[in-house]
């Protein structure tokens, strides 16, 4: 009896080893036409392709205007404000028709982009630099690591829906250390609930920076109509962190001043949420 049960135990071992050492993960089904999301939510084309409002023109700035800050933090946002009007215009004219459309202050997006990713492009890399966003999400799905295993648990399954409906590898992408996607870095959870194609390509994805600044432009709207303020805004999207919204106050300032002096449109000025 003791025998059959010694190699009962083998044989179930073997197998069990044999099944860790052979595990792959699923290979994500990139085809648009059979997306399912796996949870009660769906992606959600609210804006397919806004319209711009308003022709933006960049011009270059005089460097030498913004060659000293106050700070290093602050010196390296304008410097990567600055390389982008020079290098690669279309980018800043996509955030800024981005604020235009939703009526938000062009300062703001701008910061959030560079709060959020250090003005990251479109692309797999996530922005933040925290890893691979599954594994993150998937180390904090769990009640010993996190008191918020719940949130991050649905974060799971959204990014897997949002991955097969973008087209990319879920375990492959880069994200946060929370798993957060793409320059404006949103959370999959909430991608899901606010997601624009703003480039009508027929698929709305956190990584387009199109996309992604459509959906920040919207969502901070949004949260600035519910709190009254833009700081209140600013702190909210970060999840609640002050010193986030501080780090915004030393960067909106110097991205209005720059930005007025770098802009030609039909308005005789843009909005700003702080004085320059």
């Amino acid at each position: 009896m003791q025998s059959i049960l010694g190699l009962c135990l083998i044989t179930c071992g073997v197998v069990f080893v044999n099944y860790i050492v052979t595990w792959k993960p699923p290979k994500n089904n990139v085809s648009a036409a059979t997306y399912k999301t796996p949870t009660n939510n769906s992606i959600r084309d609210v804006d397919s392709n806004p319209t711009d409002h308003t022709k933006i023109e960049i011009n270059l700035p005089r460097a030498s205007k913004y060659r000293h800050t106050k700070s290093s933090y602050t010196n390296k946002a304008v410097n990567r404000l600055l390389y982008l009007i020079r290098n690669n215009r279309d980018a800043v004219q996509t955030v800024v028709s981005a604020c235009s459309y939703y009526k938000v202050p062009f300062d703001v997006c701008l910061t959030l982009w560079w709060l959020e990713s250090g003005m990251e492009l479109d692309g797999d890399e996530g922005g933040a630099g925290g890893g691979l966003a599954f594994k993150n999400i998937d180390e904090l799905s769990y009640p010993k690591n996190s008191k918020r295993w719940k949130r991050f648990r649905v974060n799971k399954h959204d990014l897997l829906a949002i991955a097969n409906h973008c087209g990319f590898n879920p375990y492959r992408v880069k994200g946060s250390q929370t798993g957060a996607l793409g320059p404006f870095q949103f959370m999959p959870s909430t991608w899901i609930k606010i997601a624009i194609d703003a480039d009508g390509d027929g698929r709305a994805c956190p990584l387009n920076l199109k996309d992604s600044a459509y959906g920040a432009a919207k969502f901070i709207s949004n949260l600035q109509k519910k709190s009254g303020s833009w700081n209140n805004a600013i702190q909210t999207y970060s999840g609640g962190s002050s010193v986030y919204m501080h780090r915004s106050l030393l960067v909106r300032r110097r991205f209005c001043s720059i930005m007025r002096n770098s802009i030609q449109t039909r308005q005789t000025s843009l909005p700003c949420s702080i004085a320059p």
